[in-house]
């Protein structure tokens, strides 16, 4: 069978809440749809795999299965994928029901989440114990849950690269049923995207409730198109005037490492950019990367007449010519 990577499928992040998941599934499935594409066997295939991926994702347990088998496996979209790994012998012969019509879905639903199927569930063991536990302070609505250990919950918490370079106290509330807990949680400084952090004695409690597992806090940084990691570099937009490009100078520029005063070559064109050493992210380990200045030059929305003037005079002077 082939191996099926629904996040991919939906355009959407594993972090994805399921606000955005239905957002971009109405989407796909409205660009997709077989009425509009009569006879195109491509787009009706297309519409079938849209709407496989959100009987999945869409659906919190079977969400929940599925992310346990897509972190346990190293599986690329579309190769081939051998389910014996969990301990399933998949087998095309189905039980037809419904007048022998079969679910339209790929074997990679039938085998894991399909109503029919030879030899039932293999992975309730996995899953019956489980608890449905989330994550989330005031200001994060993503959250994921974690079917791994029946009793170890693991849950993505999402940072700032602020957050993320100086350390942050956070409050994470847990949810079990109808209880919630509040934790709040010292993130160290120097913590990198794919860290887990462990939290012992705060995960879900076993069948018996003698036994509680472990909370893994996964971290993952919040999109900013200002600056951004690269390794331990950090990649950052450095927004300067026509005046300060053209005649360059002194320049003071707010880092996440302080205040650093610049130099700025005359002549500097828009993306041109500078490596400052040692101004970079560090890490736990006390590795330092660079901190990687991107300059973008900057207009005024409006300008004076005498700004005009200064321009017009410009314009009619100079010789330059850059295309």
């Amino acid at each position: 069978m082939q191996y099926k990577d629904y996040y991919k499928i939906l355009q959407v992040q594993e972090t994805a809440n399921q606000s955005m998941i239905k957002k971009s599934y109405r989407s796909l499935a409205k660009k997709y749809h077989p009425d509009g594409h009569h006879g195109d066997e491509h787009m009706a295939n297309k519409f079938k795999e849209i709407n496989e991926a959100y009987e999945v994702l869409g659906n919190p347990e079977k969400r929940q299965k599925y992310d346990y088998i897509r972190n346990q496996s190293s599986g690329v979209h579309g190769t081939a994928f051998d389910p014996s790994q969990f301990g399933y012998q998949f087998s095309t012969k189905r039980n037809k029901q419904n007048n022998g019509n079969d679910s339209g879905f790929s074997d990679f639903f039938e085998a894991f989440f399909g109503n029919e199927m030879s030899g039932g569930y293999p992975f309730d063991s996995f899953f019956s114990s489980a608890p449905f536990q989330s994550y989330g302070t005031a200001d994060e609505s993503n959250r994921k849950q974690f079917a791994g250990a029946a009793t170890d919950t693991m849950a993505v918490l999402q940072l700032t690269l602020a957050e993320a370079f100086h350390g942050v106290k956070k409050n994470i509330i847990l949810r079990n049923g109808s209880d919630e807990k509040t934790l709040k949680v010292s993130i160290p400084a120097g913590v990198l995207p794919g860290e887990k952090l462990k939290l012992e004695g705060e995960g879900g409690l076993s069948e018996d409730s003698l036994q509680q597992g472990d909370l893994y806090l996964r971290i993952e940084l919040k999109e900013n198109d200002a600056e951004k990691l690269d390794g331990l570099n950090i990649i950052q937009k450095l927004p300067v005037t026509v005046w300060e490009a053209a005649l360059g100078g002194s320049i003071k520029i707010p880092t996440l490492s302080g205040l650093l005063r610049f130099t700025l070559p005359p002549s500097t064109s828009s993306g041109k950019t500078f490596r400052v050493k040692g101004k970079g992210f560090k890490n736990r380990k006390g590795e330092t990367g660079d901190l990687l200045l991107a300059v973008e030059i900057k207009l005024p929305t409006t300008f004076s007449s005498k700004e005009k003037e200064h321009f017009a005079a410009l314009k009619d002077i100079s010789t330059f010519n850059p295309r």
